[in-house]
C-alpha cells in the first residue's frame, strides 16, 4: 500500500490536496498528515476521514525522520510567516527535502508560486525559488506546482470583502490578476503523487480565472446570485502604508510588472473541470447555506 504524507494538511492548499488523495479511487492509498497539532479540531476532522495523523515540525528533523518511515511520495508546502521570515522558510523547506532523501522517498511534490523564477523583487516568491532549485539538485524525483493566487483569499459577502475589493483596486488599479481555487491545486498535486512518472522533472503553472477587480466582482455576485455590499474607495497611498513588507513587495510587482505566468486554457488541459471564479464562489455560498 503506497503511503503519501502531506505538509500542511490542516491548511487551504494541503486540505485541497487531502481532498484530491480521498476522492482518486485508489483503494490502496495510505494518507498521512503531518500536523505540530494531532488533537486540534482540524486534525479530528482528517482522522475521521481515515487520514493517518503524525505529529511533526518541519524545524525539527528528528520527528520528520519519523514522519516519513515509510512514506513513498510527499507533499511539500512552506511559509514565510512565523520563524525567521523567509529565512525560516529556507531552513525549513531544505530541512525536509534532506529529511526526504534520507528517507528514500520515491517523489516530492513541492508548491511553490508562479513567477518565482522572474519575481526576485518578491522576497517570499524568490525564496520558493530558491527551494525550487535545492529540490531540483537534490537528486530526489520532484514535480513543483506553481499556482496563482488563492480565491480562498476572499473573504464572504459583506463589510470584509467591500474593504477588500476596495484595497485590491488601490493596489492593482485595473489590471487583470490570475486566481486559481485551491480545489483545483489538491488535484493538480494528487494527480503528481499518484501519477510520479508521467510528472517527473515537470513545473506545472496553474490559472483559474484572469480579471481585473470590476470582473471579480461582477462574478462573485453572478456565483452567488446576488448583489454584494458597495465596494468601498480607498486611497492608494494609505492601503499601501497599511500593507506589511512582503505583500507590497508582491502587490508592486503585480501591479508595475504584470507580468505573472498562468495560462488558463494550458490549467484546463490538465483539469477539464477547472473551476473559474463564478463556479467557486456559488460552491462557497452552497457551503455556507447548510452551516
Amino acid at each position: 500500500m503506497p503511503t503519501v504524507l502531506v505538509v500542511g494538511a490542516t491548511g487551504q492548499q494541503g486540505g485541497g490536496v487531502v481532498k484530491a488523495l480521498l476522492s482518486s479511487g485508489r483503494t490502496d492509498l495510505a494518507v498521512r498528515a503531518l500536523t505540530r497539532n494531532t488533537t486540534s479540531v482540524p486534525a479530528y476532522s482528517l482522522a475521521n476521514r481515515g487520514v493517518q495523523l503524525v505529529k511533526g515540525d518541519l524545524l525539527d528533523l528528528e520527528s520528520l525522520a519519523q514522519a516519513l518511515v515509510g512514506v513513498d511520495a510527499a507533499y511539500l508546502v512552506t511559509d514565510f510567516r512565523g520563524y525567521k521570515d523567509t529565512d525560516g522558510e529556507l531552513e525549513q523547506g531544505r530541512q525536509f527535502i534532506d529529511a526526504a532523501k534520507t528517507a528514500g522517498l520515491k517523489h516530492v511534490v513541492f508548491s511553490s508560486v508562479a513567477g518565482a523564477d522572474i519575481a526576485q523583487a518578491v522576497d517570499h516568491f524568490y525564496t520558493k525559488y530558491k527551494l525550487e532549485e535545492y529540490l531540483r539538485e537534490s537528486g530526489l524525483s520532484w514535480t513543483i506546482v506553481r499556482p496563482v493566487g488563492f480565491m480562498e483569499v476572499i473573504p464572504p459577502p459583506g463589510i470584509g470583502r467591500s474593504f477588500f475589493l476596495g484595497a485590491m483596486a488601490a493596489l492593482l488599479g485595473n489590471t487583470k490578476q490570475k486566481y486559481i481555487a485551491c480545489e483545483d491545486i489538491g488535484k493538480t498535486v494528487a494527480m503528481a503523487l499518484l501519477s510520479p512518472t508521467r510528472f517527473k522533472k515537470r513545473t506545472l503553472t496553474i490559472a483559474g480565472q484572469v480579471a481585473n477587480v470590476t470582473e471579480l466582482r461582477a462574478a462573485l455576485e453572478d456565483g452567488e446570485g446576488q448583489r454584494g455590499w458597495p465596494q468601498i474607495w480607498l486611497p492608494r497611498w494609505l492601503v499601501i502604508r497599511l500593507t506589511p513588507h512582503h505583500y507590497k513587495q508582491m502587490f508592486d510587482w503585480l501591479y508595475y510588472d504584470n507580468c505573472q505566468p498562468g495560462e488558463v486554457e494550458e490549467t484546463r488541459t490538465l483539469l477539464p473541470d477547472l473551476i473559474d471564479i463564478k463556479l467557486w464562489a456559488a460552491r462557497q455560498k452552497a457551503e455556507r447555506d447548510v452551516q
